[in-house]
């Protein structure tokens, strides 16, 4: 049971603190990792592999995945949801003292000139994911046909019928043709 107790406390701590995405936690579970001896750091490296690869946030499919290795089912229950904790009682502080600011002209000034910002980064990283997926270094080609996929998802994205349609419907779509451009010489 303390060994339970201690994963809670463990997640909860490096979910308070490590601010930045899934990856954020990495340099927490290297020392977890030395300091328990709960798994090795070629078990973080299996861990990174298999979190990036499965649907879910990093963070969440890691703690999951230690919690499991610790303590079984139990543990792969506790650990994510000690980890979320702390972002949840932030989020919920925030969102109160957002709710009294809401009418101040000063705060509402500061979101006008956060969402710009914010669209700004979106796009530097929609910019950085497309270069590096139609122009990858490694084969030293352009991908032409992610190149079109992507062209027409976005076209129906700005088509009215077409736009309707529910995101897992291009998500299905976008696979079955990554399907056929892999059997396709």
């Amino acid at each position: 049971m303390m060994t339970l107790l201690r994963l809670a406390v463990e997640f909860f701590i490096i979910g308070l603190f490590s601010v930045g995405g899934g990856m954020a936690t990495v340099p927490f579970l290297m020392s977890l990792s030395e300091r328990s001896g709960w798994f090795s750091l070629q078990n973080l490296t299996s861990m990174i592999a298999i979190s990036e690869a499965t649907p879910g946030p990093i963070g969440i499919n890691m703690a999951t995945y230690v919690g499991y290795h610790v303590y079984g089912l139990l543990g792969a229950v506790i650990a994510p949801v000690a980890l979320t904790i702390p972002a949840f009682l932030i989020i919920l502080l925030l969102a109160k003292i957002i709710a009294r600011l809401r009418g101040n002209a000063r705060f509402e000034a500061i979101f006008a000139a956060v969402r710009p910002a914010s669209i700004g980064l979106i796009s530097a990283v929609l910019l950085q994911l497309s270069i590096t997926t139609f122009f990858p270094q490694a084969s030293g080609s352009v991908q032409w046909k992610s190149m079109l996929l992507f062209l027409v998802i976005a076209a129906g994205l700005f088509t009215p019928k077409v736009k309707r349609l529910p995101i897992p419907v291009f998500l299905l779509f976008s696979a079955l043709c990554g399907i056929l451009f892999q059997l396709a010489p």
